[in-house]
């Protein structure tokens, strides 16, 4: 089992990925949880604001030392001097958000680290793009966007795994694909 040090979300939503990332990290006594969210989506049935919630969630389950709501927008912007282990987006899927996404994370992820992006495959303009730019990673035909990440590419592999799970209540979520990244240099 992975020990991530320091784990990324990109929508939070109500918090059941981060609660048990961030539960993980408590039990392993390390490691931090950095979940962003707006807070959108939240209907506000129990009278707290979205981050209220969320927090009081936090400490309800006494994550709060390996936990952080960001909630904001999801604009790629956030930087920490620890490098990355895993990141998890389970919000937008479109082709513009997934460059993002790489652009960011190749600034910020470790030498050996694991994208997750839920639900992708059933976003096929979104999965096939981003089948295509593994692909070409690995082949060293660099995008633009992504050209001042260069020796990071150079110096690494990637991999593109589909992961199906069972979507029993239809929610559009049968599927996760994950992004290894690996250092080339042993």
């Amino acid at each position: 089992m992975e020990k991530y040090k320091t784990f990324v979300e990109f929508g939070t939503g109500l918090g059941c990925t981060a609660f048990a990332v961030a539960s993980a990290m408590k039990e392993n006594g390390e490691g931090k949880c950095i979940t962003f969210d707006n807070g959108r989506e939240y209907d506000g049935a129990s009278n707290m604001s979205y981050q209220e919630y969320i927090n009081s969630m936090a400490h309800k389950f006494g994550i709060q030392n390996h936990f952080i709501l960001s909630n904001k927008e999801i604009d790629f912007t956030w930087r920490d001097r620890n490098k990355v282990d895993c990141v998890f987006a389970d919000f937008d899927r479109e082709v513009a958000t997934i460059e993002r996404l790489m652009s960011w994370a190749l600034y910020s992820i470790d030498d050996y680290a694991s994208i997750f992006i839920d639900g992708l495959y059933n976003y096929k303009e979104g999965f096939y793009y981003t089948k295509l730019l593994v692909n070409k990673l690995n082949e060293n035909k660099i995008p633009n966007f992504l050209l001042a990440h260069k020796q990071f590419i150079e110096e690494h592999s990637f991999s593109l795994t589909t992961i199906r799970k069972e979507d029993t209540h239809n929610t559009g979520q049968d599927s996760m694909c994950w992004i290894k990244i690996e250092s080339d240099n042993i």
